[in-house]
């Protein structure tokens, strides 16, 4: 009905989706600045400088700088507060980007200056219209930033008039048009009508009045005056042979542009033969380019350059004229090059004869395309090329057809022996919500045998509807499944709410594998209700595996379901650590799990005691806390330090200035000065014997701080640093971003070399007693040594070039790097830096990071600083409060 109406002539209608431009193409003048805060608006503290920029009309949003332009706020929820907005820091001579929480969001980049601040953004709505009988493509740029189209400014429309795929923006007098002004297209007069004032949607009306129309073949090239008026006799190809055989190509080229706009017969002759018989190739494929401007009805002359030229670049440029010629056979050419590939080593011209054949978008260039992939040979040996060529079929069929990908070529994908475009083509069903997807999802995840990309694939299109059969195979998958999948399907799994699947997860607690049974509470955890809290609480009774009762305990502490409390007191007894970690998150101020903390508090486990001391924290007895404080074993002398620092009694400042004249290990040094500084408010390092002196002089009259300073200096202590945190430790572990992104410059520097920069700085001013070890990650982890080593003079410099040697990767595998750190022997500090949220690996999920890193580390007491650089990171934020680190964002 739609096409119908389009070729009655009625309104053809496209709705166009939004995407981000590129900011600072379009600078509106400097707006000053405003006296003081906007009425109303919360502002940040050290905020100086104040603007005020409408969005979409009606929508004010608020922006802030310091005085010195450093750093900006934007009130990205529009919500008046930008008091809660994170800063962001203001690149020198660029200037700053800010996204707007506003459907649809939107990027705002602002350059600001002592005067004032330039304001850009660029937005592009893009989709598809029927008009004329033939899909066309159609793109509206809104240019100022308001979010409105009133064409306007710098709003602009481009519409495919030709029909050839192409939006040609160098020639806006063929395709780039103005609202409510006719155009000519197909001997009929139309006009484009913005509908509704977001541009979200556009009518194409026909109209009755239009002028003449300006034939399109001369518009696709610029004009050369020198040949405007180009002398028909010397368009024979005798003429040509004598007067151009000793010129320049340049000159060559002059004439062959002045002949093909006077776009004869005579004019096709010339260029025919300057294709075929010029010395120069250069001139031959510029004759074939040249060829565009050619009425269609000479199409047969670059037709038969297509297949029969033996210069593959002048085939693919005759192709190209063929194609914006809209010439009306133009297809069949193209299928018997595809067809009969005239040499396998010519691949530029295949894929580009290709992209044209897909661009038609007709259902007979579908059927070429859906025919010739079926001819393609499957992938077997040394085939390998046929297998290429049936990757770039697929995606050019499906992705540069205005129209969407041929339904007939994603079955036929399904089907196809390679794993890759069997995923591909599941997902690309999935992404149409075809119900097909479904069905051969489970029909894959029914094979023994798959290659990662294709479960995943199978996986994710079963999770995001999963019913009990999905489920069920789901669940069958995870028992020999790596890690890395495991984790995936933890993340795609999580939102299951269908009755039937519940049902299947709830008796899959009790299955064979201890892999399926530790998914099930993985799962579970994210479902508070009464009746999975009683699954999992049967199910923990009779666990004996300890890597599922740890999940289940962690699950039930999440869930906050009373009627656990029992189990997890009983394991708690027997030792359970993941028992009483989650009786302290379930029931902190329970009696019975705050006696059972009072008995771990004397535990022949060490570990038991690093869990009651972080349940109870200050509530722990003083006698308990100065007891732990002196225990061999440094996190628990770590966790009794921070429940002496909660108590804030001049007792406590008793065990802590004695503790730190005997204490060893670094960290727990500088733990001890810290939690004296929150008490006291006094800053001198960890010189012990200054601080004994300082305590008997002003015991008997010193009155604790009652709460905690804002932060403390570094007085006396080391001088490293990274990204501005102390490094005070000994026993340190850094662990680096290396992903792509980390590619990006803030300012002339990339965010990966400054951070090499501060990792070495750091290391030159550590200690040479300070054993290290740097880890980088992107999809792979790589660490300098297998444990911590020390800074010998050759350890320096071995490890100076590792750090110099390493590059950039792809994706970002963070969990996986985490969890190598906590796990080499002697680290107690890591200093983990990042530019983005995990992509790889396997927990990439916010939740699910902080759960596998909390249970790594519920009794190493290890604490994790967190380095967010380019961008906010809260799950770095989160990690460093929940580990007793510190994070910045830089």
């Amino acid at each position: 009905m739609f096409l119908a109406n389009a070729l009655a002539g009625q309104p053809a209608a496209a709705e166009l989706a939004w995407e981000p431009g590129f900011f600072g193409q379009y600078a509106l003048a400097p707006r000053p600045w405003a006296p003081g805060p906007p009425p109303g608006v919360k502002v940040p503290k050290g905020a100086a400088h104040f603007l005020t920029i409408r969005l979409a009309g009606t929508t004010d949003f608020h922006v802030a700088f310091d005085a010195g332009f450093r750093l900006a706020w934007g009130d990205r929820d529009t919500d008046g507060d930008l008091s809660e907005e994170q800063p962001l820091r203001v690149v020198p001579k660029q200037g700053v980007t800010l996204t707007v929480d506003l459907p649809p969001a939107c990027g705002v980049w602002l350059s600001p200056t002592s005067t004032g601040v330039k304001v850009a953004t660029k937005l592009y709505r893009h989709g598809s219209v029927v008009l004329a009988g033939r899909v066309r493509r159609i793109k509206l740029i809104d240019g100022n930033g308001d979010l409105l189209f009133n064409d306007a400014g710098h709003d602009l429309v481009y519409l495919d008039v030709g029909g050839d795929g192409f939006l040609d923006r160098k020639l806006p007098s063929a395709e780039r048009l103005a609202l409510e002004r006719p155009f000519h297209l197909g001997g009929r007069g139309y006009e484009v009508h913005v509908i509704d004032p977001l541009g979200s949607r556009i009518e194409v009306r026909p109209v009755a009045d239009t002028p003449a129309p300006v034939p399109l073949y001369f518009e696709t090239l610029p004009r050369v005056s020198r040949w405007k008026r180009f002398p028909k006799e010397a368009l024979s190809p005798t003429v040509y042979a004598q007067r151009y055989k000793s010129a320049k190509p340049s000159e060559r080229k002059a004439a062959l542009h002045g002949a093909a706009h006077v776009g004869d017969k005579a004019a096709a002759v010339f260029l025919e033969h300057a294709a075929e018989s010029d010395p120069d190739d250069d001139v031959q494929q510029y004759a074939a380019k040249m060829m565009a401007c050619l009425l269609p009805r000479f199409a047969r002359v670059p037709a038969r350059l297509v297949l029969e030229h033996a210069d593959p670049n002048v085939r693919r440029y005759a192709a190209y004229a063929l194609h914006r010629m809209n010439a009306p056979k133009r297809l069949k050419t193209y299928a018997a090059l595809l067809e009969k590939f005239p040499n396998p080593k010519w691949t530029v011209l295949w894929k580009h004869t290709l992209k044209l054949t897909a661009m038609l978008g007709t259902k007979a260039s579908r059927r070429v395309l859906l025919k010739l992939y079926k001819t393609l040979k499957p992938f077997k040996g040394t085939r390998a090329g046929d297998f290429e060529r049936r990757n770039e079929l697929y995606d050019w069929a499906t992705h540069a057809d205005p129209a969407g990908p041929p339904r007939a070529l994603l079955e036929a994908a399904l089907k196809d022996p390679a794993d890759g475009l069997r995923s591909q083509g599941l997902i690309d069903l999935w992404i149409m919500r075809d119900p097909l997807a479904g069905l051969a999802a489970k029909k894959e995840l029914r094979r023994r045998k798959l290659e990662f990309r294709l479960e995943e694939a199978a996986i994710r299109v079963v999770a995001s509807e999963p019913d009990a059969e999905g489920l069920k195979l789901i669940v069958r998958r995870l028992e020999g499944a790596s890690a890395r999948l495991y984790g995936r399907a933890v993340r795609l799994v999580r939102g299951v709410r269908d009755p039937g699947a519940l049902e299947v997860l709830r008796r899959a607690a009790g299955h064979r594998s201890s892999r399926v049974r530790t998914f099930v509470a993985e799962i579970l955890g994210g479902i508070p209700s009464s009746e999975n809290a009683a699954v999992l609480t049967a199910a923990l009774k009779s666990e004996r595996d300890e890597q599922v009762r740890s999940a289940q305990a962690e699950a039930l502490g999440d869930m906050g379901d009373r009627v656990a409390i029992p189990v997890l007191l009983a394991l708690a007894r027997r030792g359970s650590a993941a028992a009483a970690s989650a009786l302290a998150r379930l029931a902190p101020s329970d009696p019975a799990a705050t006696a059972l903390f009072a008995t771990l508090l004397a535990s022949k486990r060490w570990t038991d005691r690093v869990v009651a001391l972080r349940a109870l924290g200050g509530a722990a007895p003083a006698t308990a806390l100065a007891e732990n404080a002196a225990h061999k074993e440094w996190p628990v002398r770590a966790a009794a330090v921070a429940g002496l620092r909660a108590r804030r009694e001049k007792e406590s400042v008793d065990v802590l200035v004695a503790r730190l004249g005997v204490e060893r290990v670094v960290r727990i040094q500088w733990g001890l000065a810290s939690a004296l500084y929150g008490l006291t408010g006094k800053d001198i390092g960890i010189d012990s014997a200054s601080w004994a002196a300082w305590w008997r002089a002003k015991r008997a009259t010193f009155v604790l701080l009652a709460k905690e300073p804002s932060a403390a200096a570094a007085k006396g202590g080391t001088v490293a640093r990274f990204f501005g945190l102390p490094v005070q430790s000994d026993r340190v572990c850094f662990v680096i971003d290396a992903s792509g992104s980390m590619a990006d410059k803030d300012g002339d520097v990339s965010r990966f070399d400054t951070a090499k920069a501060q990792v070495r700085d750091a290391l030159e001013r550590m200690a040479a007693a300070a054993q290290v070890n740097v880890v980088f990650f992107d999809d792979e982890v790589r660490a300098w040594r297998k444990s911590l080593t020390p800074l010998t003079p050759a350890n320096r410099k071995s490890l100076a070039k590792y750090i110099d040697d390493r590059a950039v990767g792809d994706r970002t595998n963070l969990f996986d790097a985490l969890r190598l750190a906590l796990s080499r022997g002697g680290v107690d500090t890591v200093f983990v830096l990042s530019d983005g949220a995990p992509t790889v690996g396997e927990f990439q999920g916010r939740r699910d990071v902080l759960r596998a890193i909390r249970r790594l580390n519920r009794t190493r007491n290890i604490a994790i600083h967190g380095v967010a650089i380019g961008v906010d990171s809260t799950l770095l934020r989160l990690l460093a409060e929940e580990h007793g680190g510190k994070y910045v964002r830089r």
